[in-house]
């Protein structure tokens, strides 16, 4: 309890002395209704809101792209906040961002993402960096000790509706399937396992479990470490107040609200009724909610002094399997991809080339 109150004056404190041009953090998991508030701070001039900043292969996205024959920008562009520094964004964006250290405490050091967040509020310029996350969650202690002067929002959706989402699209024997990775879900436990064991448990019978673990944690650090939460739900149930405080929390014009209200629509809510027993999922609810007490996860994330306590009852073997293949096992996956996602833009890059050619060829000859 009292990390929670000496968090709630250093907010208060941080918010009066706020950087000039201001800076916005974003926090929020995958399938809770991000890419619609990143959108929100889009809309409105003097603001460049950059979209999952720690996205593995966010270069080579924006480079395939930009080298789309096709391309241009327009508000379809998930990128284009990026395009004018792409040159430089290798040298200072890694995949590791994505899958290396997901878990952080205010003590830890990680430069080179602190340097590459720096770098993007830097690119803003004389406008308002907003940086909407979908891989800082865990590491909201860490976010919040190095960047303390600025405010972080905190989005979460209800966890029937987010885990529905996330599943909906995979093929539908798989749906109940713990180790089937629904949104990296199983890739995230493995990660984050040496500082959660009870995310790799093998009573995980079902993927609602997993994902319930994940998305209660998430909560908690939301809550505890974020200068304001607000939920999915009541964007769109409510969008006409919960964009007021958005405007009001983020020191913006709050005359914006209507034309933003306006390109709010109404969501689906509850898709999962149509498929799945509501007492099976309050069932494992319960379940889960008694493990993660019996853990000492909930304590240790809420309370002074409880983490290392926490920590120090696991074996030195969580890390080294972490370390010595967990680690290395997603890093080789993620080279796979960068390399196969390059091998894509040098194709494109042909093929606008080639078209360049033909029309160059075709102009020539009707001159004739």
């Amino acid at each position: 309890m009292l990390k929670i109150i000496c968090h709630q004056i250093q907010r208060k404190n941080s918010l009066k002395s706020r950087p000039q041009p201001p800076v916005l953090f974003i926090s929020a998991r995958f399938r809770s209704g991000s890419t619609l508030l990143w959108h929100i701070f889009r809309e409105i001039k003097g603001v460049k809101a950059y979209l999952e900043p720690c996205h593995e292969t966010l270069p080579e996205y924006i480079q395939l792209q930009a080298e789309s024959p096709q391309a241009h920008m327009s508000l379809d562009n998930y990128w284009q906040e990026y395009w004018d520094c792409l040159d430089e964004l290798p040298n200072f964006h890694s995949f590791n961002f994505g899958i290396k250290h997901l878990y952080m405490n205010g003590w830890d050091e990680y430069p080179e993402l602190e340097r590459y967040i720096n770098f993007l509020i830097t690119k803003a310029k004389d406008r308002m960096a907003v940086l909407q996350f979908n891989r800082m969650d865990f590491r909201l202690p860490w976010l919040k000790a190095k960047f303390p002067q600025v405010p972080i929002l905190h989005l979460y959706r209800n966890p029937r509706d987010q885990w529905y989402s996330s599943i909906q699209k995979a093929p539908s024997d798989h749906w109940e399937d713990p180790h089937y990775d629904h949104f990296n879900a199983l890739k995230w436990s493995g990660l984050l396992s040496p500082v959660f064991p009870l995310l790799v448990s093998s009573s995980i019978k079902h993927s609602y479990e997993r994902s319930y673990y994940l998305w209660r944690i998430s909560k908690l650090l939301g809550e505890t470490y974020a200068d304001r939460s607000i939920s999915y739900e009541d964007l769109i149930s409510h969008p006409k107040k919960t964009v007021q405080e958005i405007l009001s929390f983020s020191g913006l014009d709050e005359s914006l609200n209507q034309s933003i209200v306006s390109k709010i629509f109404p969501a689906s809510k509850n898709k999962w009724k149509n498929h799945f027993d509501e007492e099976n999922l309050i069932s494992m609810e319960e379940r889960c909610e008694e493990k993660l007490k019996d853990s000492g996860i909930l304590q240790a994330l809420s309370e002074e002094n409880a983490f290392k306590t926490y920590f120090e009852k696991f074996p030195k073997v969580y890390s080294e399997i972490y370390e010595g293949f967990i680690l290395p096992l997603y890093q080789a996956e993620m080279y796979k991809r960068v390399g196969f996602l390059k091998k894509k833009i040098r194709r494109r890059k042909r093929i606008k080339f080639l078209i360049k050619i033909k029309s160059a060829i075709k102009g020539f000859f009707n001159k004739r």
